[in-house]
């Protein structure tokens, strides 16, 4: 089987999605912290948004995911903790 490529925008829909909200969020608080749009930023649920990210690197499930795979997803998941620690509001993240 042919491994997706990790930097196709189609195999990383999700991860592209929240990427471009994140950075959003950082530049309206660049821009003027008082702009930002909320005071505190819920994620709800992270369990479904791994699932989502891993039908997204599997092809919906077609392919088997590898440890590039799962270290695209921990490195992403590091990069929106990061993001959050940035902005100037609460963060809530809530899992099954």
């Amino acid at each position: 089987m042919e491994e997706p490529v990790l930097g196709n925008y189609e195999t990383q829909k999700a991860m592209d999605e929240m990427n471009a909200i994140l950075d959003e969020l950082l530049a309206i608080q660049k821009k003027d912290p008082s702009q930002l749009p909320c005071e505190t930023l819920v994620f709800e649920s992270l369990s479904h948004y791994g699932d989502m990210i891993v039908e997204d690197l599997s092809n919906g499930g077609t392919t088997e995911m590898t440890y590039k795979h799962w270290g695209a997803m921990q490195t992403h998941f590091r990069h929106i903790q990061d993001v959050c620690r940035q902005l100037d509001c609460h963060v809530i993240f809530t899992s099954l």
